[in-house]
């Protein structure tokens, strides 16, 4: 902010200079901001009873062989629960072992830091 531009170029240099500077400025607080959003308790409450809801329908589908229509149930269950799960795990998309990473911002910074 101290530089004071002499020529035509250096001060279109220093403004886009400046407008980069802003606009990474602006996507940072907008992560900041993101890093708190997650899945209203409405939409979780969806996704659960649309589960039971499935699974309960599963058992209006006469099969002569019980143990056979237990191994569909038990897929069908444990096909639900790994969508639920992949749901709750990306969730909170800033945080946790599958949150994105800072290393892009990182990037930047190095780059516009550099000496």
């Amino acid at each position: 902010m101290n530089v004071e531009p002499t020529t035509e170029g250096q001060k279109i240099l220093h403004a886009e200079t400046l407008s980069t500077y802003n606009q990474l400025i602006q996507a940072r607080r907008l992560r900041l901001d993101a890093v708190q959003a997650r899945l209203p308790g409405v939409l979780w409450f969806i996704i659960i009873v649309g589960a039971l809801i499935n699974l309960s329908l599963s058992f209006l589908f006469r099969i002569e062989d019980g143990w056979f229509q237990g191994i569909q149930v038990i897929f069908l269950a444990a096909f639900i629960g790994l969508v639920i799960f992949l749901i709750f795990a990306f969730d909170r998309p800033f945080r946790g072992e599958l949150g994105l990473r800072p290393d892009s911002y990182q990037l930047v910074y190095d780059h516009l830091m550099q000496p």
